[in-house]
């Protein structure tokens, strides 16, 4: 089982479990980012509002994939790498 978590100094905004043997592909990782998207708006609404926050990940090869790339683009989600 694999534990996915987004957390900033206010605490976690959003965790996931992975279910037993799976991987997590571009596909799946897409999943999880729009499940952190309704995270923050619903518990960081003053850091969505303003788009003052950023994802920081490592580049395992759902990370940089395209799919990934282009909703972090459509919704304005800035990266640090």
């Amino acid at each position: 089982m694999i534990l996915t978590v987004f957390f900033n100094y206010q605490g976690v905004v959003h965790h996931e479990y992975t279910p037993l043997g799976h991987t997590i592909n571009k596909e799946y990782y897409q999943e999880i980012l729009h499940h952190l998207c309704d995270a923050v708006q619903r518990k960081r609404l003053e850091l969505w509002d303003i788009r003052n926050w950023q994802l920081h990940h490592d580049n395992t090869p759902a990370h940089p994939s395209h799919l990934t790339q282009g909703l972090l683009a459509k919704h304005g989600i800035p990266q640090v790498h």
